[in-house]
Order: structure tokens, then C-alpha cells, then sequence
């Protein structure tokens, strides 16, 4: 029996490379954001390799094809090196794996609003996601006033339907529900990415991993208020006991954020 053939095979290995030895795409037209991209990286790693190309064929090695904004961010955290799959290819096709790695997102149908929703909402926090609680509370009154107009959700589940969707009232009590809250700050583009930035290098400072933890510690060093401190021993977020952390008088700090990797918030 003839087995179907597979993929022409273009990636040739996967490497640690230092980003020393990485360069960005000489002409590439994507405008990614960067701030974001290095929220995912503190939170979540580099869960994907780049792809870069040796450079036999262009006189260019290094150059990342696929990535390039990850590149920065990785640079921009200090990172020494990144995971790269390579490829050995002419001009002509690094332009091409350019232009359809970025297109290929444009021209996805969207999303289903509601498993979106779903997903965002059974998180602790939105970091690392993308998102911020704005976009929550866009998503959540754009799918309240679908479900309005069209009749479905809470009517449709009353009427003895099995297989309906969570109503976004249903996701709203679980939400409700949570032992967690999210605090909503808007900001104009420009600042988003400024506040994105400097949050980060903030949680680096302070040795904690997520942006409710660097606000909570910069009200501590504002104020010198007491703050209420998560049980390192709790079992997770929505079951975390809350006690007093005394605070340092020498730099506003709770003793235990010295001392200790906070849990998010």
C-alpha cells in the first residue's frame, strides 16, 4: 500500500541560538507589539521556535522569517538565546514565508466570541494572554447584547434545552463567583505599550511574575500600608488564605515579597 507523502522537508534542525547571532527580517512589513509579546514570554516561555534562515542563499545569516518580534522581546528581557528552527533559502521564499506567516492570521473568520469568553474567564488573571480586563468587559457586552437581540442564552436554557451554550449571564455568575476581582485601567495605545513595558521591568525589579503583583507592591511603597498577603502554602488563587505581611520601614516592601516568589494575583 502507497503511503500518502509527506511535507517537503525545509526545516533542517532545531537549535539554541544565541540573539547575538539572530538578525531581524530586512524588509518585513509586520508591526507586531512588542510589549505583549514580552508579557508571553515572562509568563509563559518561548512555547514556539522562530524560524531563520541560514543565509547560503541571500548572503544573509541569521535573518528570522518567522518571529522577528519575539526576537525583540527576547532581547528586550535580556534573554542570552532563543530556540530557532532552521531553513536554508533563496530570496524569493523567505519573502514568501514572510508575507504568508504574517497573512495567514488576517485571514482567519474571526473568533466564536463565546468560547473566547469561556477561555478568558476560566483564568486567574489575563496575563500573558493578549488580553486585558477592557477587552473582557468588551467581550462580555457584545455577547450580552447578541444574546439579547436574539433571544438565546438564559430563555433558551429554561425552555429545557441540553446542548445550549453558557449564557454570558452563566459566565458572569461564575465570574461572580471567583475569590479573584480585576482592577480595569485604560490608557491610549501609546501609553498601553509604555505601561506594558515598564511593568515588566518593574516585575524583573521586584522579583515577581505578574502585573497585580507590581501594582500591589508599588501601593506598598507609596502608601506603607499593610497589605493582605496569599497563604504560600494555599492550594491556588480561588482557595488562598490572606494574611498580613508586616511592612519593611526601610523600603516600604512586605517582608514576605523580599523573601519570597508571590503567587498571581
Amino acid at each position: 500500500m502507497t503511503q500518502p507523502a509527506g511535507p517537503p522537508r525545509l526545516i533542517e534542525e532545531l537549535d539554541w541560538v544565541p540573539v547575538a547571532e539572530l538578525r531581524t527580517y530586512h524588509r518585513n512589513p509586520r508591526r507586531g507589539s512588542v510589549p505583549a509579546i514580552r508579557q508571553s514570554l515572562q509568563v509563559n516561555g518561548q512555547y514556539k521556535a522562530l524560524v531563520a534562515n541560514r543565509g547560503s542563499h541571500t548572503g544573509r545569516p541569521g535573518e528570522v522569517l518567522a518571529g522577528n518580534h519575539t526576537l525583540l522581546a527576547a532581547r528586550d528581557l535580556g534573554w542570552s538565546g532563543v530556540y530557532v528552527a532552521w531553513v536554508d533559502v533563496d530570496d524569493d521564499q523567505a519573502a514568501r514565508i514572510v508575507a504568508v506567516d504574517n497573512r495567514s492570521a488576517d485571514l482567519a473568520e474571526g473568533y466564536d466570541d463565546r468560547l473566547l469568553l469561556e477561555l478568558l474567564a476560566g483564568l486567574p488573571d489575563l496575563d500573558g494572554t493578549g488580553y486585558d480586563p477592557g477587552d473582557l468587559d468588551d467581550l462580555v457586552a457584545a455577547l450580552e447584547e447578541a444574546d439579547t437581540a436574539a433571544g438565546a442564552g438564559v430563555a433558551d436554557a429554561a425552555d429545557g434545552a441540553t446542548d445550549a451554550p453558557p449564557s454570558i449571564f452563566d459566565l458572569g455568575d461564575a465570574y461572580a463567583d471567583r475569590a479573584t476581582r480585576q482592577v480595569v485601567l485604560t490608557y491610549p495605545i501609546d501609553t498601553f505599550e509604555w505601561m506594558i513595558g515598564q511593568l515588566a521591568d518593574l516585575a524583573d525589579q521586584y522579583g515577581v511574575e505578574s502585573n497585580s503583583d507590581v501594582v500591589a507592591a508599588l501601593v506598598v511603597r507609596a502608601t506603607g500600608a499593610t497589605p493582605p498577603v496569599r497563604d504560600p502554602n494555599a492550594a491556588g488563587p480561588e482557595h488562598g488564605a490572606w494574611a498580613a505581611a508586616p511592612v519593611s520601614e526601610s523600603n516600604g516592601q512586605t517582608d514576605s515579597a523580599q523573601d519570597t516568589e508571590q503567587e498571581t494575583v
